[in-house]
């Protein structure tokens, strides 16, 4: 099965192999992360951080991919076009 996961920001894993300083807080998610890999070994993830880095990369199982925005602006009503146009990109691979 293939995962896709919407997130705010770059994991400290992508921060470290991209040679970025990683972000403080969101420690939850990597350990969710975690659980969820040896929960289900045949699944593959993907990241799409809302970030401001630019990132692509592969770790393993996880491929880490962000928007590289610094704003935007959204209700939880409507997601905006680029990140719609991102999703459905990083869906179809």
């Amino acid at each position: 099965m293939r995962i896709l996961w919407l997130n705010f920001g770059l994991l400290p894993e992508a921060c470290e192999a991209m040679g970025y300083a990683p972000d403080a807080g969101c420690g939850w998610i990597p350990s969710l992360l975690e659980a969820l890999q040896s929960a289900e070994q045949g699944n593959e993830y993907c990241i799409l951080s809302l970030d401001y880095r630019p990132c692509d990369v592969q770790i393993g199982r996880i491929r880490h991919v962000s928007m590289a925005v610094s704003r935007i602006r959204f209700t939880y009503r409507r997601i905006p076009e680029a990140i719609q146009a991102k999703i459905a990109e990083v869906i179809r691979g």
